[in-house]
Parts: structure tokens; C-alpha cells; sequence
């Protein structure tokens, strides 16, 4: 069964939590790949949220996973700040600007 889960930082969980949203807390990079990793891996069905912020360091072969899963999309969404150094991993790195299909969004605001 297909389901929405958003990976956002600590401060605006209760947000989504309180629309009724599969809500994940990520403080760091790392973690919010590690959600994202084992949702791969065990085949999970669904539309995930992102904040943007966590997509821009992202390592980016878990990227190319991730654009090419026919079970997971990805859907980037503006949280209105820039990660600090402390959720920056030293492994991590910006993603590269590949052309093609890609099948991560970004939500433009207006």
C-alpha cells in the first residue's frame, strides 16, 4: 500500500504530525538517508517529502536509487532555511545537475 512520508528537521514535525502525515525526524543528512536507504531496501511503496535541505547534500549515489525506484517518488519541499554545519556530513556532497528525467521535484515558493 502506497503511503506519504515526510522527512523534515525536529522543529517542524509536530506540523505534519498534527495533519495526520507519516512525519520523520531528521537532524542530519545521514539520518534522513538512512530513512531513505532502508525504505529502498525493504521495497516500500509511496510518495516521500523532503526538505530540500537534506536533498542538496544528499550522497548522490543514494540519489540515482532514489530517481530510479519505481516504487518510491521523491518530492523536495522548502523549509526555508539552509542546513548549518552540523547536519553536513564531511562525506557528504552537493548533487550533481545531471539533465534528463530526473524524478526528484522541487516545490518552487512563489
Amino acid at each position: 500500500m502506497s503511503r506519504l512520508m515526510v522527512i523534515v528537521r525536529p522543529e517542524l514535525i509536530s506540523g505534519f504530525e498534527l495533519a495526520g502525515v507519516n512525519a520523520y525526524s531528521a537532524r542530519e543528512v545521514e539520518t534522513a538517508g538512512e530513512l531513505i536507504n532502508k525504505w529502498l531496501e525493504t521495497g516500500e511503496t509511496g510518495l516521500v517529502a523532503i526538505d530540500d535541505g537534506f536533498l542538496e547534500y544528499m550522497e548522490a549515489s543514494l540519489l540515482r536509487r532514489l530517481e530510479t525506484s519505481d516504487k518510491l517518488l521523491c518530492l523536495a519541499i522548502p523549509c526555508g532555511r539552509t542546513l548549518g554545519p552540523p547536519a553536513i556530513l564531511p562525506r557528504a556532497h552537493r548533487r550533481p545537475d545531471s539533465p534528463g528525467d530526473r524524478r526528484v521535484y522541487h516545490l518552487q515558493k512563489r
